[in-house]
C-alpha cells in the first residue's frame, strides 16, 4: 500500500536514490518528465535540508509521492516482487500510482 499526501518530507528516498541505480533511474526519469510542468527539478525539492513547506503544497506533494512510489515499485518488480493487487484506498491518487506500477484492482 502506498502512503497518501502528508507522508512526504525533504530527504525522503534520497538515500535510496544514492544507493540503488534502478531506483535512481526511475526517479530521475519521473523528475525529468515533471520538470517542465513543475518549473523545478523534483530531486532538489526532495534533498535533505529542503524546505518542508514547499512539499506541503499539493502541486508538488502529489508529483513527489508519485515519483518516489513509482520508482520504489519498479525497484521491487525488478527484484521479482510483483503485486497481485494494490487497492486504491482513500482520497489521494494512490490508485493511479498502483496502476502505473503494473497492479490491478482487487
Amino acid at each position: 500500500m502506498f502512503p497518501g499526501q502528508g507522508a512526504q518530507r525533504p530527504g525522503m528516498a534520497m538515500e535510496l536514490h544514492r544507493a540503488e541505480p534502478s531506483f535512481r533511474r526511475h526517479l530521475d526519469h519521473c523528475a525529468d518528465l515533471l520538470a517542465p510542468r513543475l518549473g523545478l527539478d523534483l530531486r532538489r525539492a526532495l534533498e535533505p535540508g529542503g524546505d518542508p513547506a514547499a512539499l506541503d503544497a499539493t502541486a508538488l506533494a502529489q508529483p513527489a509521492l508519485f515519483a518516489v512510489e513509482y520508482a520504489l515499485a519498479q525497484l521491487w518488480m525488478e527484484r521479482g516482487v510483483r503485486p497481485a493487487a494494490i487497492p486504491p484506498i482513500g482520497p489521494s491518487p494512490r490508485g493511479m500510482r498502483a496502476r502505473a506500477s503494473g497492479s490491478r484492482r482487487p
